[in-house]
């Protein structure tokens, strides 16, 4: 039973006896050829946006897992291969296309311990309230040298929450109230255009008045009644036909 052993190095040792007398021995700590490795793996598996371990329901989902490995022979060439499960029914997550979630990447160890991330890319949409785990296993030459498989395992699994509803935009009211327009608005130059007008209108209106008022001022200074009749010109102002 090899339990607990993982990371470690496992060294043989022998020797030869003949009627109870040691003839010949090989006890080196040293020699690789004696040398037995079980290597070891810890994993992690956090959500890649923000690198806690829960994931909003998408049909974009992405998580890292990284797996810290130990034991590896150096300059030797492994692949880790990862698998998501539910665990809730402990069987493996599934696309879109129903294949299995897996994910994997190959490297060179460059030390007897070191650490590799493999990235899991689903839609996860219809697992809102699940919670997948990640399990893992390296391999060298097709031959599985480590794995870690733990569903109870908190630092390997990720919980897929509701998606929050969205937002919807406060349509904002148009108030009236004679204010301005501001710079920038889409009526500006309308509104300008207008206020223009209705001031032009106004003078030429009080234009009018004025000038009628001078005549009847003049007239009564006189002691004069005239009578007018209706206009025959244009009035010069461009007020219209006679007096109102």
């Amino acid at each position: 039973d090899g339990t607990g052993l993982e990371g470690r190095k496992l060294v043989c040792t022998e020797e030869l006896s003949r009627a109870g007398k040691v003839v010949a021995t090989h006890a080196d700590l040293k020699d690789e050829g004696q040398t037995v490795s079980l290597p070891g793996i810890h994993t992690t598996a956090t959500d890649a946006a923000d690198g806690d371990h829960e994931a909003t329901a998408a049909d974009k989902v992405a998580i890292t897992d990284r797996v810290e490995w130990s034991g590896l022979v150096k300059g030797r060439e492994y692949t880790v291969t990862g698998t998501l499960m539910d665990k809730s029914t402990g069987e493996r997550v599934t696309g879109g296309d129903g294949s299995p979630v897996t994910a994997s990447a190959t490297f060179t160890a460059d030390a007897e311990s070191g650490s590799t991330d493999v990235t899991f890319e689903f839609d996860g949409s219809a697992l809102a309230g699940h919670d997948v785990v990640a399990f893992e296993t390296i391999a060298h030459d097709g031959r599985t040298v480590a794995t870690h498989a733990d569903l109870e395992d908190e630092g390997q699994t990720v919980s897929i929450t509701e998606a929050p509803p969205e937002t919807p935009r406060e349509e904002k009211a148009t108030k009236g109230g004679g204010q301005l327009p501001k710079t920038g608005d889409a009526g500006a130059p309308l509104a300008a255009i207008a206020g223009l007008c209705s001031a032009a209108g106004l003078s030429l209106a009080g234009a009018r008045a004025l000038r009628r008022r001078g005549r009847r001022d003049a007239d009564g200074d006189a002691g004069i009644e005239i009578r007018r009749g209706p206009a025959t010109g244009p009035d010069p102002l461009g007020g219209g036909d006679g007096d109102e």
